[in-house]
């Protein structure tokens, strides 16, 4: 069968073409090989461990992005999204040739065998969506096999793309398939989501007990922090210094814009149809392109001051100057006007034009940033940055895998802080609202602070404390009356300083009504049987007398008839878990260059 595939010969289909402009099938821009970093071949973009990224390959991929925004979207994408874009093209290359060089390390390979099932038992998305391929709107198998087994369909491309994919298929296998979900984990999961309790409880609210932490004493403070110390473990944490680059219009980009709505309002003179024009060059939302769908507004509708001015200046029928406004500029018709009650309104069409960095603009702002960063290699930091008139600002101390300070979601940055030696320089990189360049201030390994570094949030949380505890001896008092029998309610104090109040029946990870996500709440409450709880629970800020009035098992007979996609589940999920965290640490053992914007020494 597999020598018969590779005979067929004629057709092409568009949609093949368009499955397997994909990464997978890269792989000639991916694992050529590569001599030394003074040697980088033209095109180059990249290094991962040595082996260079093609600059075809990413141009390939960005340019993809590009065409599925635009069909989905309408229209181009902005810069920012395009930014975004080069980004994770970047990033989708890197990983990649990350795991094909683990699965040449491990000898991964595939047989013809298994590339035919793959074939017939894996159709590729593009294929299982197509038409082409469908019975009364669903997949339909025996289509996709007899169009594969027919001898004038061609399937080298979808042999090479299955080729470049299954290693990393086996390679996912092997990382992920030692994972096991036990009956018992299943029950525990499928309890944590399914027993549920009613109860009513008393609150002792701390805010009750006025303590003033700025008069605890240095002994209550050492005490406190001596018996959380452990709560105050800090992961690894790091501080950046960097320039940015802002990506901004320039006045040549305003100048320009002006003199190409002026173009667009010359065509209007020329005899152009004005409503056609607002069609085919407008931003403006859409009510305000006219005709029977445009809306009527008032003075305080319209945002831009000058527009405002000519809506109910010109008259009916009559189009302004080029306007300015906050984003862009305005060229406007007056299509109607009319007075009600509400005032008098106006119904006008735009040609409205977003003011954007132009491509000189934004090539200006990336020399700049990249002529930063070589010079960084030849003098200091901050002497660079003075010379250039670039303001160097200091991010706080921030962990790995979130968000950085000042400057937001940066994956790039996030892995160079947590990876390069501390003074090493970054890379420029591209961020939606501009370019950076960092530097490795300083990396602070995991621990535990000292209490002079933490001193103010141990402050709070001492007071805090304190406030909870005197909470709780008043909610002691309250325990022995309503084991008693003594209802909950008639507890209650007018003063709000014990409140009453009854739950809906809630699981463990519900946010009962009045007591929260609260685990040192919830947790004794699922633990324990029916009835007033002996013991007051503390919760974060009050303290609590509960009873459980009802309690509702998970149900056996549902957990049996569940069990096996909540098996798949879970399995699904620690596989992805296992192999997101291995796939972390291959990452940052990986020595990756970036050359997109120009090689760099140190």
């Amino acid at each position: 069968m597999f020598e018969q595939l590779r005979k067929n010969t004629k057709l092409i289909l568009w949609i093949t073409v368009v499955a397997f402009i994909g990464l997978g099938f890269l792989g000639w821009g991916l694992s050529s090989g590569f001599g030394g970093k003074a040697q980088i071949a033209q095109g180059t973009i990249g290094l991962v461990n040595g082996k260079p990224i093609d600059g075809r390959a990413y141009d390939m991929v960005v340019q993809r992005a590009r065409e599925n925004y635009k069909r989905q979207a309408g229209r181009d994408p902005d810069e920012r999204t395009d930014i975004q874009m080069r980004t994770q093209a970047w990033n989708d290359l890197v990983q990649e040739m990350i795991l094909r060089q683990e699965a040449d390390r491990r000898k991964i390979r595939v047989t013809d065998p298994e590339i035919v099932e793959a074939v017939f038992s894996q159709p590729p998305q593009e294929f299982t969506q197509s038409p082409m391929f469908q019975t009364n709107g669903q997949f339909d198998q025996a289509k996709y096999r007899a169009y594969l087994q027919d001898p004038n369909t061609p399937t080298q491309m979808l042999e090479e793309q299955y080729r470049q994919n299954l290693p990393l298929q086996k390679l996912q296998m092997l990382v992920a398939g030692t994972v096991s979900v036990s009956d018992s984990e299943l029950w525990d999961a499928f309890q944590i989501q399914n027993e549920r309790i009613k109860v009513e409880y008393l609150m002792v609210p701390g805010s009750k007990f006025p303590v003033d932490a700025n008069t605890l004493s240095q002994a209550d403070l050492d005490a406190y922090y001596r018996a959380h110390r452990q709560s105050y473990q800090a992961p690894a944490q790091a501080v950046l210094q960097f320039v940015s680059v802002p990506i901004r219009p320039t006045q040549n980009d305003s100048l320009n814009l002006v003199e190409q709505a002026r173009g667009i309002l010359q065509e209007y003179r020329n005899g152009e149809d004005f409503l056609l024009l607002a069609g085919d060059f407008s931003e403006a939302p859409l009510q305000l392109l006219g005709g029977d769908a445009g809306a009527y507004l008032t003075a305080s509708q319209i945002a831009d001051p000058d527009v405002r001015a000519a809506a109910f200046s010109i008259g009916v029928g009559e189009v302004s100057g080029v306007l300015g406004g906050t984003t862009g500029v305005h060229v406007i018709k007056v299509l109607d006007r009319k007075v009600d009650p509400a005032g008098e309104q106006v119904k006008y069409a735009d040609i409205f034009l977003t003011l954007r960095p132009s491509g000189d603009t934004y090539g200006q702002i990336r020399d700049t940033i990249s002529q930063f960063r070589q010079d960084t290699a030849k003098r200091p930091f901050e002497q660079v940055a003075s010379e250039m008139q670039l303001r160097v600002q200091e991010t706080a101390p921030f962990g790995e895998g979130g968000f950085i300070p000042g400057l937001g979601s940066a994956p790039d940055l996030q892995a160079f802080a947590f990876k390069a030696a501390p003074g090493t320089v970054s890379p420029p990189t591209e961020l939606p609202d501009g370019w950076v360049v960092a530097r490795l201030k300083e990396r602070r390994e995991p621990g535990i602070p000292d209490l002079a570094q933490i001193l103010d949030r141990v402050r709070t949380e001492a007071a805090d404390s304190m406030r909870v505890a005197q909470a709780a001896q008043m909610a002691q008092s309250l325990v022995s009356q309503a084991q008693a029998g003594t209802p909950l309610a008639s507890l209650a104090r007018p003063d709000g300083s014990v409140v009453f109040d009854t739950t809906e029946p809630f699981a463990r990870t519900g946010f009962p009504k009045g007591i929260g996500a609260d685990p040192a709440v919830i947790g004794p409450l699922f633990a324990g049987g029916e009835g007033v709880q002996q013991e007051v629970l503390r919760g974060r800020t009050s303290a609590f007398v509960v009873k459980v009035v009802q309690r509702i098992p998970a149900d056996r007979e549902a957990f049996q008839s569940q069990k096996e996609s909540l098996r798949k589940a879970l399995m699904q999920r620690r596989q992805n878990q296992v192999f997101t965290e291995w796939l972390a640490t291959l990452k940052k053992q990986a020595d990756v260059k970036d050359y997109r914007f120009g090689q760099i020494d140190g």
